[in-house]
């Protein structure tokens, strides 16, 4: 048992404290540093600029008077390298406890608390109270699910959503991002972000009046393509005015044309 009142076994808390391991990864003419208290979170750092190619290159078309909203942030992987490599402002949404945490010990470590905002919150369809059902308790880990547990591991799994016995059960709040714009006055992404294994669909439906307004000109969604409702997304895109580059992808990018 730690007795905190003993200076000794403080000051062992203190070192311990500090000792949090820190990946540096070299991003062009710059750096950007992760926390990585757990593997999980390591291989976030690890693998950032070789797991998403696609997601970097969309990254750097941000120019520094955009605003990118990446919704499921996890530990900010994508919102640390836009805000490093572009300058852009970015708001990030992360629900699970754990990576938020980690989310803004990454923001603060590069020291871009000026740039980036973190809510604690999960975007969905509806606005209230609801659980989030964890795959892992580890920080860094994803696969958790809104709602039930039930989610897309893999988008080109022909299995699609897959029912899972979660190891924690979280309680979370949840809005939409048209209640953020028009009710909550946040200001408007002009690049969207939406990779939250599987509920993308719903989020999507509570982003319709935006999307609509053309203020948005890019987004990235992961599409299943074994889902019906995540097909029908491309449809609905299309409807709202946006073009997708490559409707194959995993990581579809739709630009608003007005088409």
């Amino acid at each position: 048992m730690v007795k905190i009142n003993d200076k000794y076994e403080m000051d062992e808390i203190l070192i311990y404290e500090r000792s949090l391991p820190i990946y540096e990864v070299a991003v062009e003419d710059s750096k950007v540093q992760f926390a990585i208290p757990t593997h999980h979170a390591w291989g976030r750092a690890e693998y950032c600029l070789s797991a998403e190619p696609q997601t970097i290159q969309w990254i750097k078309e941000l120019k520094e008077d955009d605003i990118l909203w990446d919704v499921g942030a996890n530990v900010g992987t994508y919102t640390l390298l836009a805000a490093k490599l572009t300058g852009a402002k970015c708001i990030s949404f992360e629900p699970e406890s754990g990576n938020y945490y980690l989310l803004n010990k990454n923001i603060s470590l590069n020291k871009l608390g000026c740039k980036i905002t973190a809510y604690n919150l999960a975007i969905a369809e509806h606005i209230g109270f609801t659980s989030l059902y964890l795959n892992w308790e580890t920080p860094g880990a994803s696969m958790n699910a809104v709602d039930k547990p039930i989610n897309i591991y893999d988008s080109n799994d022909p299995d699609g959503r897959k029912e899972f016995e979660p190891a924690f059960r979280q309680g979370i709040a949840v809005t939409t991002i048209d209640d953020l714009v028009y009710n909550q006055h946040f200001s408007p992404p002009s690049f969207l972000k939406i990779d939250v294994d599987g509920v993308e669909p719903a989020i999507l439906q509570g982003a319709m009046k935006l999307l609509a307004s053309g203020k948005c000109r890019s987004c990235l969604i992961e599409v299943s393509k074994f889902e019906d409702d995540h097909l029908n997304m491309l449809n609905t895109m299309k409807k709202l005015g946006f073009t997708a580059r490559d409707p194959k992808a995993v990581n579809v990018i739709f630009d608003f044309t007005g088409k």
